[in-house]
């Protein structure tokens, strides 16, 4: 019998390597790029502002852009050890306009994406520009990447 270790459904539904699996990608999107980054490299991605996750317990960051024509959207998922670390990063995360959406634990949409909190992953997911038809990207992705 496979074990696999307690881990939130934005995990469970990505692959392996922590990413939201191709099988659950909204149609029509492509995957472009693909990178996770541990304590020691998330310098690389946030210059200037991963000290508030290393505070809360960053594991790692699995970070990626789908692609669908001109249009882009990047999915930042931080994994912070437990429930209660992602719920202070999604706490003191404002949101512009924040309206609710039914995905994950916790979601709020804005004009450019939405953020999420969903067990111990705290997620933040953007898009290229203000768009309705981007906005309803944003929240088909977060649902896939909840499981919902």
């Amino acid at each position: 019998m496979l074990l696999l270790p307690l881990a939130p459904l934005a995990l469970l539904a990505c692959n392996g390597g922590g990413h939201l699996a191709k099988s659950r990608i909204p149609a029509g999107w492509a995957e472009q790029s693909r990178t996770s980054y541990d304590a020691k490299t998330i310098f690389d991605y946030i210059d200037g502002g991963a000290e508030r996750y290393l505070r809360q317990g960053f594991r790692r960051l699995h970070a990626a852009r789908y692609g669908k024509g001109a249009d882009e959207v990047t999915i930042d998922l931080y994994d912070l050890g437990r429930p209660e670390n992602a719920a202070a990063i999604y706490a003191a995360t404002p949101v512009p306009k924040a309206r609710p959406v039914s995905a994950c634990d916790e979601a709020q949409a804005h004009d450019y994406g939405l953020k999420l909190r969903h067990g111990r992953v705290y997620g933040e997911i953007t898009a290229s520009r203000a768009d309705p038809a981007l906005q309803a990207a944003a929240a088909a992705f977060a649902k896939a990447v909840c499981g919902k």
